[in-house]
């Protein structure tokens, strides 16, 4: 087994194991990848242009699509910064502090995702009307791994 501790990255602080022991036909429970450097420039010149993002295949989405268009959507939320900290001149702002500033947006943007996902499913099911409002807008924000919904409108149910 081969095995890289990198350290955190400088824009997400995502860190990285790599095993060199891959078994891609599913012998472990993972989620594979075929990252194409390509579509991720062409998804975010996309993004940046306001241009509509077709799939990279005639045959429609494919699951790689979706994850690179994920992927390429969420790279260019993290890159905007945490709204809260729009007006902070970083530069007065301890290494530390920027730190825990970045930790804290990625895993509410992270918790915003998987709630958007959550929302999404209950569309998919028919369920949605019966919870929901047409719009929902609420706070929403990741404590210790949960996510967390503050306030907010457009939920039937309180």
């Amino acid at each position: 087994m081969w095995r890289r501790q990198k350290g955190p990255n400088r824009d997400s602080g995502l860190r990285v194991t790599r095993k060199r022991e891959p078994d891609l036909n599913g012998g472990f429970p993972m989620q594979v990848i075929n990252f194409s450097k390509e579509r991720a420039a062409y998804l975010l010149d996309c993004l940046d242009s306001d241009k509509p993002i077709q799939p990279s295949s005639v045959e429609g989405w494919t699951r790689d699509d979706m994850l690179a268009l994920a992927g390429a959507c969420h790279h260019s939320l993290l890159s905007q910064g945490p709204m809260m900290h729009d007006n902070v001149d970083v530069t007065r702002v301890s290494h530390e502090r920027r730190e825990a500033i970045m930790e804290q947006f990625s895993a509410d943007v992270m918790s915003a995702l998987q709630f958007y996902s959550h929302l999404t499913m209950f569309v998919h099911n028919g369920q949605y009307d019966e919870e929901f409002e047409p719009r929902v807008k609420a706070g929403i924000s990741c404590d210790e791994g949960t996510v967390v919904v503050r306030g907010g409108e457009g939920f039937k149910k309180q």
